[in-house]
């Protein structure tokens, strides 16, 4: 502190202890009530004098002696933080900013990156837009533009600055596909664009077909959204990571001959998310796609389909080799009733299963409504979460998981399969031929986990895993029978299926029951001993070598993943 500073400090410290005496003599005093406006201004002067103070001492806090750099830094981090994960929604983060003290606004006000992000809406002016530009400086944008069509003029000329861009539309653009209009930012270079989500909010049926982009000169860009706009037959992206493509196709053969180039020209593509796509105008579904072209993309480790046209998802998986490791999410197929069309897909030379072979472990999940396949070899894996459409009766879900089940030994390399995991319920039960059909088609097992749904009669149980023909499982050595049971269910059928394997030269060297605890008691069976245990006379521990019954909090191991993560489509 110089000299001078300091010395107005010493004589505020000497003023302020003069001012609290005399404030004492005041306040001891019997004022008239003509003292009244002369103590109003010293009340004034007095409260302006403290704000000063306060505003000097805050100068010499830890926080504002940090360089002007650091500041900025988490100026923009608490802005990110505070901004929404939903697209096309305002941020609280800039407006909080604004409201700090002058010190800190003016800060923030002269940091370019702090307002790089711009949102507008249809209320947005030109002025305003502007005034954020302004603010932004010479500094790579990202502009996310919901129903502010009156705004797109101004977009082109900042084309060459931009890093994101959002485009919801008010109405459909469907006349305004010419540089001339105002779509005209879509035709200049965007050399520094990485990210491009264009939609519109009218959701209408019209689809339109987008000249090339950008010159082709956006060497960046790396995640795509498309809404009812169909680029595959003119433009290339090279260094595409995530693509979104929303109700847009027409598949026919010159259409799925674009789409394959557009995918083959975008070699590092991760995440593709097909919505609403169809319909497809191919009569017959085999005869049409004779080809054996295929297009490999080696880290395409996510496609998701989201209520498309069954026929779409078919000429995709036929045609795409996706990454050793991938997930693959069908969610409510349309136009899929019969088996043989679920079954046109899942077959043997399928492009989407050409990693998987030589499974080592596998999981079926039959719940109803969904049919979950997970399955691992030493260098790759395969996740396939099907939901069938909603509109269906029960009993076609059945019949639809029933034929998959049936046809996996065709589809796939199960004949060295050690690991094995079985979920039925009660919703669309499989038919037991087709279980024993996928039993008989793994002799390698030899540990099994099985889901058993109470609801589910134990006949049925015992009649797929208990075959008086052929037993399953020849060399199985462990068995996990686990489910949400009721207090009174007692495994006895497990019991004696255990010691029909023994008698017939196929013993088991462990055997577990497991009830998962969803009430206030637990099903008499986990309290059992093993030890003493007998069925029919037959003491069970003289067929088994270990025998245990538990109840358990959660069944993570027989839980399939609700979801598989994708790309949410934000830029």
């Amino acid at each position: 502190m110089n000299s001078s500073a300091a010395e107005s400090v010493a004589c505020l410290s000497r003023t302020a202890e003069t001012l609290l005496a005399l404030a004492f003599r005041v306040h001891a005093s019997v004022l008239d009530v003509e003292h009244r406006a002369t103590m109003n201004t010293v009340e004034d002067d007095i409260q302006k004098a403290l704000l000063l103070v306060q505003n000097a001492r805050n100068r010499l806090t830890p926080i504002n002696c940090l360089p002007s750099e650091i500041l900025c830094m988490i100026f923009i981090h608490v802005v990110d933080s505070a901004r929404p994960s939903s697209r096309h929604r305002l941020g609280q983060g800039l407006n909080t900013i604004q409201s700090v003290c002058q010190l800190w606004r003016r800060l923030a006000l002269s940091c370019p990156t702090l307002w790089s992000a711009i949102e507008v809406n249809d209320k947005t002016s030109a002025d305003e837009l502007q005034r954020l530009l302004q603010r932004a400086g010479g500094v790579p944008l990202q502009v996310s533009a919901f129903g502010a069509d009156h705004l797109l003029q101004c977009i082109g000329p900042l084309m060459d600055r931009m890093r994101t861009l959002e485009v919801t539309f008010g109405t459909c653009p469907v006349q305004d596909m010419e540089p001339s209009h105002r779509l005209a930012f879509l035709f200049k270079p965007a050399p520094l664009l990485e990210g491009l989500h264009i939609s519109a909010d009218d959701d209408g049926q019209d689809h339109i077909m987008i000249p090339t982009l950008f010159q082709n000169r956006a060497p960046r860009l790396s995640r795509l959204f498309l809404s009812q706009h169909f680029a595959c037959t003119t433009n290339r992206f090279p260094n595409l990571t995530h693509l979104w493509l929303r109700a847009q196709y027409t598949f026919s053969p010159s259409s799925l001959g674009d789409f394959l180039d557009f995918l083959e020209a975008s070699p590092t593509l991760e995440q593709l998310v097909l919505e609403e796509a169809g319909p497809c105008v191919l009569p017959e579904l085999l005869p049409a796609f004779p080809s054996p072209r295929r297009v490999t993309l080696e880290r395409l480790h996510t496609l998701v389909f989201d209520v498309c046209r069954w026929a779409v998802v078919a000429c995709v998986l036929r045609h795409v080799v996706p990454s050793a490791h991938v997930g693959i999410k069908i969610c409510e197929p349309l136009h899929l009733t019969r088996s043989h069309e679920l079954l046109s897909v899942f077959v043997e030379d399928a492009a989407f299963l050409t990693h998987v072979d030589h499974i080592r472990q596998l999981s079926v999940w039959c719940l109803g409504s969904q049919f979950f396949l997970e399955c691992e070899t030493s260098l790759a894996s395969l996740t396939v979460d099907l939901v069938w459409d909603a509109i269906l009766p029960s009993s076609i879900h059945g019949s639809l998981s029933s034929a998959l089940v049936a046809e996996l030994p065709t589809t796939l390399s199960l004949g060295r399969v050690t690991q094995f995991s079985l979920l039925i319920n009660d919703g669309a039960p499989i038919w037991p031929l087709s279980v024993k059909a996928l039993l008989y088609a793994m002799p390698a097992v030899e540990s099994c986990t099985i889901w058993v749904d109470p609801e589910l009669d134990k006949t049925y149980w015992r009649g797929i895993l208990g075959s008086k023909l052929l037993m399953p499982f020849p060399r199985l050595k462990s068995l996990h029978v686990v489910g949400e049971l009721p207090d009174m269910w007692k495994p006895f059928w497990v019991l004696g299926l255990a010691i029909r394997r023994a008698k017939r030269g196929y013993p088991l060297q462990e055997l577990t029951c497991s009830a998962v605890k969803g009430g206030l008691w637990d099903p008499e069976f986990v309290h059992w001993d093993p030890e003493k245990m007998h069925l029919s006379g037959q003491r069970v521990l003289d067929f088994v070598g270990k025998v245990e019954f538990r109840g358990i909090e959660s069944s993570n191991e027989m839980e399939p993943p609700v979801i598989i993560n994708h790309w949410d489509g934000t830029v």
